[in-house]
């Protein structure tokens, strides 16, 4: 189950223009004896759409790279390429790049903006790279573009019980950067439920931008999430309806809030001003009231980690309504 405003490209890799590169096996591969090759992709027509993020899987190995660049349409214009960096597993990524825009489009950092207007159609670039030809090809197997549309779909919520044992993970604990890390934490804590169990530093030191210095790049979380096997993507959904779907399929969800101050989500350890990561674990309702169960870990304990956030409150603090998704290897 994907929503309308998402695409996940497989066989579509296998499309558009290639140089240096191969597709088989249901991946994107440098030919051999290539050290680099590019892929550009055929024109994605979408409906109209005011800001999009994209997402790829990928294996990579020491001293290889992949890059994903996107261009979008607004009207008969297109933008530059936008690059989001040169990425490499174990936290060997090149980093996200600063000031990217022209008169189309910014992005920012894993947000793509369109800027005055709508976009209505996109390009994707891939570029593999390696240091010499005798090194195992990077590889490619998703590209993922989510988008969040100019007349966004009406999907009803219904309310439904859904709760799924996921086991809770603090990251107020880890020394130092304990306060950043909720992306890399609710990270670990749904890759541990579906049995790939690693320690929370260890995933904060792969996922983090070295570009921007964050830990809360969505792409390169997901990145780092397929690099051991899962299928995993950014998501906007077009309601709660998608996230319950995922959570009857024994799916948990990590999902990106935003609120100004704690009394705006009660039962919030604080405001997270800038943004805050989180996992979606179930859905019920007490004394007819809706509420969301979360792993939040903005926690100094374990324990204090599983609350229950009201849902009109929750819908107000997921504006955007981005989650990662991961399936199981």
């Amino acid at each position: 189950m994907v929503p309308s405003n998402t695409l996940l490209l497989t066989d579509d890799l296998a499309k558009g223009e290639k140089n240096g590169l191969v597709f088989q096996d249901g991946a994107l591969f440098l030919a051999p004896g290539q050290v680099r090759g590019s892929l550009e992709s055929p024109t994605l027509p979408l409906p109209d759409f005011t800001e999009l993020v994209a997402s790829w899987n990928s294996a990579t190995g020491a001293g290889t790279y992949v890059e994903l660049a996107l261009k979008v349409k607004k009207g008969p214009a297109w933008s530059r390429w936008f690059s989001y960096g040169k990425w490499s597993d174990k936290g060997a990524n090149l980093g996200s790049l600063k000031d990217q825009a022209d008169e189309v489009a910014r992005l920012e950092v894993d947000l793509l903006k369109v800027l005055e207007g709508r976009g209505d159609a996109v390009q994707y670039r891939l570029e593999l790279s390696r240091e010499n030809p005798d090194q195992p090809s990077p590889q490619v197997r998703l590209v993922a573009l989510t988008w969040a549309a100019a007349k966004p779909t009406d999907k009803v919520y219904t309310p439904a019980e859904a709760a799924l044992g996921v086991s809770p993970r603090a990251q107020l604990p880890v020394p130092e950067i304990g306060n950043i890390i909720c992306s890399p934490t609710s990270l670990a804590t749904v890759m541990a439920y579906h049995g790939c169990s690693e320690e929370t530093e260890k995933v904060a030191a792969g996922v983090k931008d070295n570009g921007a210095g964050i830990y809360g790049n969505w792409s390169y979380n997901v990145a780092y999430a397929s690099e051991r096997g899962f299928t995993a993507w950014v998501q906007r959904c077009d309601s709660m309806e998608d996230v319950k779907e995922y959570l009857e399929q024994g799916l948990p969800i990590i999902a990106s809030v935003r609120i100004a101050a704690k009394e705006e989500l009660t039962g919030a350890l604080s405001a997270y001003s800038n943004g805050h990561l989180l996992v979606i674990t179930g859905l019920t309702s007490i004394d007819g009231q809706d509420y969301v169960l979360v792993n939040d870990p903005a926690a100094n304990r374990d324990e204090d980690v599983p609350r229950r956030y009201r849902l009109d409150q929750f819908l107000k603090a997921w504006p955007r309504k981005l989650i990662y998704v991961l399936q199981k290897p």
